[in-house]
């Protein structure tokens, strides 16, 4: 007997019932515990709290915020709270959120943090283990807090606080009234543009560093730099 003829029909009934399951599973809408999670994408808030692991968070154009992967979102009337998922085969979260928006407050904490991109909000709060920051910034009060800290970029506000056990900071500023700085080691520079419109109070408290200050030759403005002892501070003039 010839069981190829009885073999083609399986392979077909087989073939189009992997297909359908298939299907269904590319249009399944995962329920919350499933450990799958669909891309969102929210109105802007005059509040933005978002909570996770590793995150890479981008300021772009627009007024929306687009999350890759989301756990629980709380949305009020003038807040967005958003947690992200921590389980290990999802481990980075793509956040975007757009610029085109003058924030009440931002608030960001996660274990690894990446922030790139031009921001404008009242507040801003980031606390994490290893933070990355390279960006345009602008904000009444910032606040940082982590274990590794790196910020680049053009940072103005009227006052921030950095607190961490390794602190690299290398960005420029026109406006800068007052920085505190409270780490176990302390490394690199802040350059003052010729736009820099106000005098600044800097305190360092740290184990060990060295920093350094660049200063536009004809200004007037008056820099105030107060270090512990085991801190070398230099200040030059551009």
């Amino acid at each position: 007997m010839d069981y190829k003829w009885i073999a083609i029909p399986i392979i077909v009934f087989l073939t189009f019932g992997i297909a359908n399951v298939t299907s269904e599973y590319n249009n399944f809408v995962y329920p919350e515990n499933s450990g799958v999670y669909n891309s969102n994408i929210y109105d802007t808030k005059d509040r933005i709290y978002i909570k996770g692991v590793n995150l890479n968070v981008e300021f772009v154009r627009g007024d929306n915020i687009y999350i890759s992967h989301v756990k629980n979102v709380d949305i009020k009337d003038d807040s967005i709270n958003i947690e992200t998922p921590s389980f290990p085969f999802r481990s980075e979260v793509n956040v975007e959120i757009g610029r085109d928006h003058n924030y009440e407050e931002i608030n960001i904490s996660g274990v690894r943090i990446n922030l790139v991109g031009e921001v404008t909000t009242n507040e801003l709060n980031i606390d994490g283990t290893g933070i990355d920051i390279n960006s345009n910034i602008n904000s009444k009060d910032i606040d940082i807090s982590g274990t590794g800290i790196g910020i680049k970029g053009l940072i103005n506000t009227g006052n921030m606080h950095i607190s961490g056990t390794d602190i690299d900071l290398r960005f420029k500023t026109s406006f800068l009234e007052n920085l505190v700085i409270n780490s176990t080691g302390l490394s690199g520079e802040i350059i003052f543009l010729e736009k820099w419109n106000d005098d600044t109070e800097i305190t360092i408290s740290s184990l060990a560093g060295e920093f350094e200050f660049e200063i536009p030759s004809g200004s007037r403005n008056y820099l105030d730099v107060n270090t512990s002892v085991n801190v070398r501070t230099n200040t030059k003039y551009y």
